[in-house]
């Protein structure tokens, strides 16, 4: 009972985190760093510690887990709103330490999710995952990673694959700049022919749009400045992610001049706890990228995959200074 009652506190960490950060928001001053320290510090410092607990989820935990998809979208809108009310009436200072809080968890934690949602077959998800994703300013990326990422990873046509000795301060420009231009050449080939209304970026823009409206008409300026910057935090996290999860890893040519196909061997791993609990098992990357389409709870650690020596959290700390990730990563990278 002891580890089934931990593995269902552990499930409900992206929940807690969330709270966590809301509950600072309204506490104000001091309250404004909790979304910075329980993302930046406590987390990378409490994967460190706990690594590799070996317990396995139970059907309560999965349940849970998979009903906070439902849950998290409403309390992201939540600390959006009550994030854009404290912003308004703040120091610059304070403003800050407001975006960083809000946009550390509206990328860490709700675009991973948006990652699991678009994955699915069912609507409702798939929508969920867009709507995660307009919160952000960054609907394309349901394109460019279902059709793009998933089959070109480890080439050099994949903006979101890292090239060795590439730095993050490289990488990011690139991804985000390219990873937007191969969307719109993805869906402006789809949608030749039809309609011009069938053309999802034209309904991207209008979903994120709705939400830049929203923000001014409430909180005028101040809302929109508020609503663009945390979506830039958020987008940087996202794209450090993508980072560290095929950084350095390159799929050979065959004969016949095509990549060969995906395997482990192309995805960083990480088995770390706290890790898969709080991201819906996003450390399982390379099962993932051998079933698109296996939902978080199913997907499994794989021995053959690159190993991440670190936690995300811990990972993604380092990814920002080049020489410490290269002194990291690189002595772990196999054949």
């Amino acid at each position: 009972m002891y580890v089934a009652l931990t593995v269902f506190l552990m499930r409900t960490l992206p929940v807690a985190i969330i709270m966590g950060t809301l509950i600072g928001l309204i506490i104000g001053q001091i309250g404004y760093w909790f979304g910075i320290l329980i993302v930046l510090v406590l987390h990378p410092l409490m994967d460190q510690l706990l690594k590799d607990l070996k317990i396995e989820d139970t059907p309560h935990s999965l349940a849970w887990m998979k009903f906070q998809i439902y849950l998290y979208p409403i309390l992201q809108t939540v600390l959006l709103i009550l994030g854009a009310v404290r912003f308004s009436n703040e120091s610059t200072t304070n403003q800050i330490l407001i975006l960083l809080s809000t946009g550390l968890v509206t990328g860490g934690l709700g675009i991973t999710l948006a990652h699991e949602c678009i994955h699915r077959s069912q609507k409702l998800q798939r929508a969920i995952g867009v709507f995660l994703l307009a919160q952000v300013n960054y609907c394309h990326f349901r394109i460019e990673h279902i059709y793009g990422h998933h089959s070109r990873i480890g080439t050099l046509n994949d903006p979101a694959t890292a090239r060795l000795n590439e730095s993050l301060y490289q990488f990011l420009p690139r991804t985000i700049f390219m990873g937007l231009r191969s969307a719109w050449i993805f869906e402006t080939k789809r949608a030749k022919d039809k309609a011009f209304y069938t053309h999802r970026f034209l309904h991207y823009f209008l979903f994120q749009t709705f939400w830049l409206g929203l923000f001014y008409y409430f909180f005028h300026l101040s809302g929109v400045i508020f609503f663009l910057l945390q979506s830039l935090i958020a987008v940087i996290l996202l794209e450090t992610v993508n980072y560290i999860e095929h950084y350095g890893l390159v799929r050979a040519l065959q004969d016949n001049g095509k990549p060969m196909p995906v395997e482990s061997k192309h995805s960083w791993d990480s088995n770390y706890t706290l890790t898969n609990m709080t991201l819906f098992n996003l450390g399982r990357h390379a099962h993932h990228h051998l079933n698109a389409h296996a939902e978080a709870s199913k997907l499994k650690n794989d021995s053959k995959a690159q190993q991440l020596p670190v936690g995300y959290s811990v990972a993604l700390l380092i990814a920002f200074v080049p020489p410490l990730w290269r002194r990291v990563i690189h002595p772990q990278i196999r054949p």
